[in-house]
């Protein structure tokens, strides 16, 4: 007897029933008949293919199998149940040896150990790279004020208040922003379905995400145009005009 997935039902019986079907595992093994389906689930690991199916078979049938007993329990520290399972195995067979005790939470961390080094690591570059995007913007920002102190001096020589020059100097800045958000935003999509397979948890067109990491971009080249802004503000019109 076997309990089959829901995958290889699909696969294999796609319009009829699989309960009372056989099936076997390979040139060795015996025909055995479905007698169960259960929903798909990555038995294996997270990065497992979704499109893999996989079985099970009852121990009593394959006892020189391996396997792996899962204790269900309502204890808010299912650690503390490690002692009680291991004194009751040993009732029932003092000689059998028990290893790789872990709670579910874990074996998911283990399974998550690479994944988490990944997104640290990917993390300190993307932060590095948001470093350098808002020191070459304040670079190019800067410049272009330096370019316009004649304009600065005379805008303010008409009667311009600061509040319009800092508001002229960060304007420049969020539609730099603006631009690169907009570019941003179509690759996402462009490359959306190459990524997705990357991706556990979190949708790759989740609006939340969308909107924060746009904030922080915004936010990071306001704080980045703020300093020329600030200096342009203070440009005085007789030295601006001396100086050109």
């Amino acid at each position: 007897m076997a309990i089959i997935d829901t995958t290889l039902a699909h696969q294999y019986w796609p319009n009829e029933d699989p309960i009372g079907q056989h099936i076997n595992f390979g040139d060795k093994s015996p025909w055995m008949t479905i007698v169960g389906i259960v929903a798909h689930a990555k038995s294996s690991s997270l990065e497992a293919d979704v499109k893999e199916g996989f079985y099970f078979l009852a121990l009593a049938q394959f006892p020189n199998q391996t396997g792996e007993i899962v204790v269900r329990t309502d204890s808010t520290h299912p650690e503390n149940m490690a002692g009680a399972m291991q004194a009751a195995i040993r009732r029932v067979d003092p000689n059998q040896p028990l290893y790789d005790l872990k709670t579910m939470e874990q074996r998911v961390d283990s399974s998550l150990v690479g994944r988490r080094f990944l997104v640290v690591l990917l993390s300190m570059f993307a932060g590095l790279a948001l470093l350098l995007a808002a020191l070459g913007l304040y670079g190019v920002i800067s410049y272009s004020v330096r370019l316009r102190t004649r304009e600065l001096g005379i805008r303010v020589a008409l009667g311009a208040e600061r509040g319009d020059v800092l508001r002229l100097i960060l304007g420049q800045g969020v539609r730099l922003a603006a631009l690169g958000l907009l570019l941003g935003l179509i690759a996402t999509f462009v490359a959306g379905r190459a990524l997705s397979s990357l991706l556990y948890g979190v949708s790759l067109f989740n609006p939340l995400t969308l909107v924060l990491t746009s904030i922080l971009l915004l936010a990071t080249v306001l704080l980045a145009s703020y300093l020329p802004a600030h200096w342009a503000t203070r440009v005085q019109p007789m030295v601006a005009l001396r100086d050109e």
